[in-house]
This record gives C-alpha cells, structure tokens and sequence, in this order.
C-alpha cells in the first residue's frame, strides 16, 4: 500500500532575522531578549544610519524601526531601504505619537505601523503573524 504524504515547510522564528532600531536602549534591548527568546536572530541599531549600515552588510528580513529618531528616522529609513533592496527587508514602523497614520506608512512601503507603548511579546506576535500569513 502506498501513503502520499505532503508536508509544508514553514520556517521556523531561528531561519528570520529581525534588526530593531529604536534611539531607546532600554526598549531596544527589552525587544531583543523577547524576540531572541521567541528563536529570531536578532539585530540591534540606535538610528536609521546604524540600521542601513548594517542592512548592508548583513541579510535582513524584518526591520522593527521606530519612527522618531536622531540623525535617520524611521520614515526615512524606510525610504532608503525601499530605494536600494526592493522587497526586502519587510519594515514595520513604531511610534508614540500621532503625527503619521497607517495608511501613510503603507504607502510608502511600510507593512504597518505599530503604535507604542505595546508588550514586546505583542511585537513579537505582530511580527509572527505576517511571517505565518507570508509563507
């Protein structure tokens, strides 16, 4: 008798790599141990021109950026890494403040805009659910 199995390869949070940048270093490594905890390898960077330097150099797939910050801001950043990679890395934007909507930042390229203060473990949550929905 013969059995035909299928089977879907899903990737698992340890095949993605995320690069968090945020000017906050207590948030930046409060987001580093939840998504390293949850199997992603995780990046860190404090402005958008540490974040591109290490785009660069290292392939990304998720960017969790924060909007607001000192020398390359989130929206910016986005600009720049939709200009040079194309599809990836897939961004999502943060912020406290009100000063962007969703629709904007999807319409520059963004996948979403996450409104602080969230639960790291909700980011990670966030982040999974688009990985699950993309594959």
């Amino acid at each position: 008798m013969n059995s035909y199995f299928t089977f879907d390869v899903v990737r698992s949070p340890s095949d993605h790599t995320v690069l968090i940048v945020d000017d906050e270093p207590d948030l930046r490594e409060i987001l580093k141990t939840t998504f390293a905890r949850a199997g992603f390898q995780v990046h860190t960077a404090e402005d958008g021109e540490k974040a591109l330097e290490i785009i660069r150099k290292i392939e990304i797939d998720i960017v969790l950026s924060d909007i607001r910050m000192p020398k390359k801001g989130g929206l910016e950043l986005l600009d720049e890494i939709q200009a040079f990679t194309g599809e990836r890395p897939r961004v999502f934007l943060m912020t406290g403040y009100a000063d962007v909507t969703e629709e904007e930042v999807r319409q520059r390229g963004a996948l979403a805009l996450v409104s602080k203060p969230l639960k790291a473990s909700e980011f990670v949550s966030i982040v999974k659910g688009f990985l699950s929905a993309s594959e």
